[in-house]
């Protein structure tokens, strides 16, 4: 019997496949008094639609003083690349990379809410994303890379959510610099009727341009209104002012509620 000997292995069942069909996978023997050792490795299979990918075979052989000369059916593992193993293999290292980012990068902030912002913190160069308790976002600036707070920002749904319009909760965003002055605000969403609806115009927004927060919000003397849409103007002037004090009592001086 020789000590020396090649196999072609190819599927998972006996007997092997043609070498036509696939590469032939080399098995290196040494015969000795013990169980020979032996080296498998990988080699590139392509199927019938051209698709590359790798075949691992691992084959058992045993030979000895006294023993048959017996050989294992070969042991075949072939994971295809585009298999759904190297897709969830894919997706988890995807993921762990991006909690990476999260943990030690700079957070990302959506690009909608950045363009709402940038509307009302125009000299900003920075925002941080919604944080803290009552919710908020911050407005950074400065010359020569400093990051410098200019402002804070809301969602009048996040500090005043019991506050409603005629048909449901108008969602307002709203910028406060410093000084406790309403920087603008912005519509964001609501369900008002239209054409009975007065808050969703660039009339409305522009009344609270640099507004005070001290102020009273009065609907009729200086807060302006349509008669139709009383109710709506009521409760976004409400949610603007009460929000507002809220982030300043918070983060700026308090203030005198009127």
């Amino acid at each position: 019997m020789s000590s020396n000997r090649s196999d072609n292995v190819d599927g998972p069942t006996s007997p092997p496949a043609s070498p036509s069909a696939h590469p032939a996978v080399d098995i290196a023997l040494n015969a000795q008094s013990s169980p020979v050792a032996f080296s498998s490795r990988s080699c590139p299979r392509t199927d019938p639609a051209g698709t590359s990918d790798m075949m691992s075979v691992t084959m058992s052989l045993w030979f000895g003083p006294g023993l048959v000369d017996s050989m294992h059916p070969p042991l075949v593992r072939y994971t295809p690349w585009n298999s759904i193993w190297y897709r969830m293999r894919f997706l988890t290292l995807a993921l762990l990379f991006i909690a990476v980012v999260g943990l030690h990068g700079q957070p990302v902030l959506d690009p909608m809410v950045r363009d709402r912002l940038v509307r009302l913190f125009p000299d900003a160069t920075s925002f941080s994303p919604k944080e803290g308790s009552p919710p908020h976002f911050k407005a950074y600036g400065g010359d020569s890379g400093e990051r410098a707070l200019r402002g804070y920002a809301f969602y009048t749904t996040d500090l005043e959510p019991l506050e409603r319009g005629y048909d449901g909760p108008i969602q307002v965003l709203v910028g406060i610099d410093l000084n406790a002055a309403i920087t603008g605000i912005l519509v964001v969403r609501h369900q008002e009727p239209y054409g009975s609806f007065s808050v969703d115009t660039p009339e409305f927004a522009a009344q609270f341009v640099q507004k005070s927060i001290r102020d009273r919000f009065r609907v009729g003397a200086d807060i302006d209104a349509v008669a139709t849409a009383t109710i709506s103007v009521r409760s976004a002037s409400r949610a603007i002012r009460n929000g507002s004090r809220r982030i300043a009592k918070r983060f700026l001086v308090p203030t005198d509620s009127k």
